[in-house]
């Protein structure tokens, strides 16, 4: 899939109407939304499922060293 670049968010929406326009079928629309979601879980690294609780904040910073920051999940860090 080519990268496109824009000067303006107009030529973003007017991309993205010929894009939509070319595929009028809700199948086919919908075969390529699968197709892609797929292609972006399978290059997600693999994190381990819960809620992680630590006694310090040290031990924190080590764990997101060695598994890195969650995805979508919101900020690990505390809000004041």
């Amino acid at each position: 899939m080519p990268v496109r670049k824009y000067k303006t968010f107009e030529e973003a929406e007017e991309d993205l109407h010929r894009l939509s326009r070319r595929t009028s079928s809700p199948v086919e629309r919908l075969r390529r939304l699968w197709s892609l979601a797929s292609v972006a879980l399978k290059n997600r690294p693999p994190l381990p499922r819960g809620v992680f609780r630590f006694r310090t904040f040290e031990e924190a910073q080590e764990w997101l060293e060695r598994h890195g920051r969650p995805q979508g999940g919101g900020s690990p860090e505390p809000e004041d």
